[in-house]
């Protein structure tokens, strides 16, 4: 019984809140405006980060996965880019903490297709065949490489879904049908054997396709050497395990390329290492707009409530305790919250919209940023919180009215007083201050990018051209590059 009581009493706050925010039409629309701007920026900014930071890699036991690399000990900072991995793809079979080891070419190998359909450039990745191993993904369609394929280096490739549906409409017959690239001194002719899963990519590398390469290959540079752990094997166990096969081995083989580290981190952060900190600066910059936001809100509640005396004043006098009386201010919090959250899940998403529009190429994992159950749900936290920071000074000042008062003038004289006044204060310096840090953070970060602009860097940039050529790979390519720079 007491619960049915309970539930009747918030639909009836839920009820009265609904139709006195009706009746300030001008009140409720700014509020919502404010709210709905403060948490679609949030939104918007959480899910960037939930796919770049916070999301699971999409393959089984993917903290598993780690990447090993190397970089120069000196001037090391955190998140810099790593170099080739020199060492690693010649003594890979020597570590003993991973399940399986691949290898991922430098740079993809770019062939121009000839034959059935029309000529286009073909991107294609070297691997090893332990892709499907470490990533423990099986293709849509077809197989994966085997271990003699990688040996010999069969001619042989593994499609991505994207090419797969533009090249042959995505037509499930295709494993055994061949694909002929240009060379010289005659055409190559590679055959297919499987078709990848949509979401699969190496990192940010767009590839058409992938071929099967010796991990001890003398002409493939290994630009990312990956590892599965083996179960139970720490990351710290298996990155002492590759500093000291580099101490042993860089002496011997390397001697030119001394003061190198070897990085042994796991997938996820490998792929996030250039976007974490710029992703953490801007949840807390989206964190201060959605302060700003509440402490707008609360001050025009504010300005709301002092309207509202003389009938805070009759509900008191016929029995309303102050937690009631509380209740409703939050209650009414609490619907414009859902109102601006509402309003803020349709902003994100065309925010989200012009986000991937202009991070092609630097945002990790971009193809997976999307309004997610996650993210729907950020929103709703989000929601809430601010309906406690806005409501909870209007609700405190106004739940305890001075009832003579009230009932004579009906004025915010009933609510006034030394401590209200303060109060009133501390919130106008508060906002001020929040949009002192902002507008200063948005003036040093302008400041930054003009003077990154201003930079000399020595090069000129005037008539200067930018474009990627696709030459037959051959003993011929070197020849046709050295002909297009003297042109």
């Amino acid at each position: 019984m007491r619960i049915r009581d309970t539930v009747e009493s918030i639909l009836q706050d839920t009820r009265h809140a609904i139709r006195g925010l009706g009746r300030r039409k001008g009140v409720t629309a700014l509020v919502v405006l404010s709210l709905g701007l403060g948490i679609g920026v949030n939104t918007a900014i959480f899910a960037v980060a939930d796919a770049g930071l916070f999301r699971p890699l999409p393959y089984p036991e993917a903290e598993r996965i780690v990447v090993l690399s190397q970089e120069p000990q000196q001037a090391y900072r955190p998140g810099a880019p790593e170099s080739e991995a020199i060492i690693f793809g010649d003594h890979a079979s020597e570590l003993q903490s991973y399940e399986a080891v691949m290898g991922i070419g430098s740079a993809g190998l770019f062939d121009k297709l000839v034959g059935d359909g029309e000529a286009q450039t073909f991107v294609v990745g070297p691997v090893t065949a332990g892709m499907c191993a470490i990533f423990r993904i099986a293709p849509q369609i077809g197989r994966c490489f085997t271990a003699d394929e990688e040996a010999q280096q069969a001619p042989v490739v593994l499609l991505s879904h994207q090419f797969w549906l533009s090249r042959f409409g995505g037509d499930t017959a295709v494993v055994g049908r061949t694909l002929t690239v240009a060379d010289e001194p005659q055409n190559r002719i590679l055959t297919i054997v499987g078709v990848m899963p949509e979401r699969f990519r190496l990192f940010s590398l767009e590839h058409d396709a992938w071929m099967p390469a010796p991990i001890k290959s003398e002409v493939i540079h290994w630009g990312q050497i990956l590892g599965r752990l083996k179960s139970g094997v720490d990351i710290r166990q298996a990155r002492a395990e590759a500093q000291t096969l580099q101490r042993r081995l860089l002496p011997k083989n390397h001697e030119g390329v001394g003061g190198m580290r070897v990085v042994v981190q796991t997938f996820q952060d490998h792929i996030a290492r250039r976007v974490r900190a710029g992703l953490w600066i801007l949840l807390s910059a989206a964190g201060l707009v959605l302060l700003i936001a509440c402490a707008n809100a609360a001050s025009l509640l504010l300005g709301y409530g002092i309207e509202r005396t003389r009938e805070i004043a009759v509900r008191e006098s016929m029995g309303a305790s102050r937690g009631r009386l509380c209740r409703q201010f939050f209650t009414e919090s609490l619907v414009l919250a859902l109102l601006g959250g509402s309003f803020g899940v349709a902003t994100a998403y065309w925010m989200l919209q012009g986000i991937r529009s202009v991070s092609v190429g630097w945002l990790p994992r971009l193809d997976e940023v999307q309004m997610n159950g996650s993210v729907f749900l950020f929103s709703v936290v989000a929601s809430v919180i601010s309906a406690a920071l806005f409501g909870l000074l209007p609700a405190i000042r106004f739940s305890r009215p001075d009832l003579v008062t009230a009932m004579k003038t009906g004025s915010g004289a009933a609510i006034g007083g030394r401590h209200q006044q303060t109060a009133m204060n501390c919130l106008v310096v508060f906002q001020t201050a929040v949009c002192m840090v902002a507008m200063i953070g948005a003036g040093l970060l302008v400041n930054t990018v003009i003077r990154l602009y201003s930079v000399d860097s020595g090069i000129n940039p005037d008539n200067a051209l930018k474009a990627r050529l696709v030459s037959p790979r051959s003993d011929g390519a070197a020849g046709f590059f050295e002909e297009v720079l003297d042109r």
